[in-house]
């Protein structure tokens, strides 16, 4: 048993040998646009060129719509879209709205002013008045065909304990004078809910997301607020609602789960415990449904800290080596990137960020073949850790193979793709 141990070591220390990846010192143009932040204001980069287009700070959370037209963003004072075809902002909501989302298939924009959920429409080329579309909403997304949204409503405690969250779907009908004939109960989740020996409070749920065969839909199930810090539980339902078990244990990050691209493989990232208990138990994780046949890629001694599909064999992952937590980040884990062949565990690295850095937030640019990627400094840890705004992180872009890197926009915040319709 032991030479074999060493032997699947050994195997594993070859395919996480790094590829050669020739670094090139000027930014190349832009395949695709790009809405992101910095300094606080919204900026487009397309073709090698970056303009700002906003002034007021506080911008944050830019979004797309389906056509490439408008950029949604939050800001303090509402929500606000910019047309970049008639270069102009505009406010659409006057109060403090989160959640801003597009729908899929048309220049509707939903937002969430908990507890009433809204939308504006703009698709005659300026933005009409908000609408109300449902009320005792906690979180939602669009149907994947568009349609109306799936919502859900917080448990509540009352005197002899606690409900249950409900989904909902919820039509898309502004003219619907009835705004409770809107939604139609499509589920109640289990309290409590058990994996194993794990029990825990079923109080909120994140955001939804739609297998790409409209089968499955995924989502975490979280406790109380301090409870959740450290555990919460990834659930998947049936499209109609017959079929519903947890997954996993993982941290209540929304991005640490995806469905693959063209079939029903759901990636996560499992693992309880925050990560200033210390850099261990996350590891990359796929189930394929009906199946639930569940498959583990993350070698011994590594952790993962975020990921993204190539395609339904292929992803990108950021890993780093297990660590203790430090209050000085530069003696934190610092992750590189790696590319991972789902159906032969073929792994090898695909970035060597320099000391002092690490590299995060892989996302896979389908219609151009490129991988792009966060590179953040020591200094900027703490804010990319706790999932803020970072000030000095700069935008990378690589051939699908990690090659041909190259620094494309310095300075972000957030950042936010456009490659065309679906």
């Amino acid at each position: 048993m032991q030479k074999r141990l060493l032997l699947m070591a050994a195997l594993i220390s070859l395919l996480l040998l790094p590829l050669a990846a020739g670094v090139q010192a000027a930014p190349p143009a832009t395949p695709t646009k790009a809405a992101f932040i910095r300094d606080d204001t919204l900026w487009l980069g397309e073709n090698g060129k970056e303009v700002q287009l906003t002034t007021i700070k506080g911008a944050q959370y830019p979004q797309w719509s389906y056509d490439g037209r408008w950029i949604s963003y939050e800001q303090p004072d509402g929500i606000w879209v910019y047309d970049t075809l008639e270069r102009r902002a505009s406010r659409v909501y006057q109060q403090h709205g989160t959640m801003a989302r597009w729908a899929p298939d048309k220049n509707v924009l939903a937002f969430l002013d908990a507890p009433v959920l809204n939308t504006v429409d703009l698709r005659q080329g300026r933005p009409k008045p908000f609408e109300n579309v449902a009320l005792g909403v906690s979180t939602y997304s669009w149907l994947p065909d568009g349609t109306g949204f799936l919502a859900s409503a917080n448990a509540d405690l009352l005197p002899d304990g606690w409900t249950s969250p409900k989904l909902y779907t919820i039509a898309f009908n502004q003219k619907q004078a009835d705004l409770f004939k809107n939604a139609k109960l499509f589920y109640t989740i289990p309290q409590p809910l058990t994996l194993g020996p794990i029990n825990l409070l079923s109080i909120h749920t994140s955001p939804f997301k739609w297998s790409r065969d409209g089968q499955w839909v995924a989502f975490i199930v979280s406790p109380t607020a301090s409870w959740s810090m450290d555990s919460n539980l990834l659930c998947v339902l049936s499209a109609d609602g017959k079929s519903f078990s947890t997954v996993a244990e993982m941290l209540a990050d929304p991005q640490w789960f995806q469905w693959a691209p063209t079939r029903s493989d759901l990636g996560y990232i499992r693992g309880g415990d925050r990560l200033v208990a210390g850099f261990t138990n996350k590891k990359l994780t796929i189930t394929r449904l009906p199946q639930k046949k569940t498959t583990d890629l993350t070698p011994p001694s590594f952790i993962e800290l975020d990921f993204d599909w190539y395609s339904a064999e292929i992803l990108a992952t950021s890993r780093a080596k297990e660590g203790e937590f430090s209050h000085d980040p530069a003696k934190r884990p610092h992750p590189a990137l790696y590319q991972v062949n789902v159906k032969t565990n073929q792994q090898h690295a695909l970035t060597a960020p320099p000391a002092g850095y690490g590299d995060y937030q892989p996302h896979y640019l389908k219609k151009t073949g490129k991988l792009t990627w966060i590179r953040t400094s020591i200094r900027d840890y703490d804010a990319w850790l706790s999932r803020s705004t970072p000030k000095s992180s700069d935008v990378w872009m690589a051939d699908a193979d990690g090659r041909n890197q190259q620094l494309l926009i310095k300075q972000v915040q957030q950042i936010s793709w456009y490659e065309g319709k679906p």
